[in-house]
């Protein structure tokens, strides 16, 4: 998992934060990959390193590494399906210890995502500490 403050999306955009959020992954997925004890069934990744990535969407990350980018990964390679749901789950566990620190959002609800509720709730309350100043919606709703 790689994860990116709201002030670093604020400071360098979305996308860009998408792509240094996949390098913190890849970095932190490389420092527990171990080399694998037999060679027997393994062509690629001999030395324990990845080698090749699969990005969703039309990604290119600035990495040494052979990387090929299919949109709608997530639907057709079983181990980008797979990232995407641990991606999820660990966002989804990670905006509901936020709602207990700030449970008039209804963050377990809606996760974070621009739901009625979330907006109605961002018009009432103003922003917090964890949204993006620079996400549109809050800065038309305050």
């Amino acid at each position: 998992i790689g994860r990116i403050s709201e002030k670093v999306i604020d400071k360098i955009n979305i996308l860009e934060a998408t792509k240094l959020a996949m390098i913190r992954a890849i970095k932190n997925l490389t420092k527990k990959l171990k080399k694998p004890k037999s060679q027997k069934f393994h062509d690629r990744g001999k030395n324990g390193k990845i080698d090749f990535l699969i990005l969703d969407g039309k990604m290119k990350l600035d990495l040494p590494i052979l990387q090929k980018s299919i949109v709608k990964a997530d639907e057709k390679v079983f181990s980008c399906s797979a990232a995407s749901i641990i991606a999820k789950v660990t966002r989804d566990g990670i905006m509901e210890r936020y709602h207990k620190k700030y449970p008039c959002y209804g963050f377990d609800q809606h996760k974070g995502y621009p739901t009625k509720y979330h907006f109605k709730m961002l018009k009432k309350y103003g922003g917090c500490k964890i949204h993006r100043q620079s996400f549109s919606p809050l800065k038309r709703l305050v």
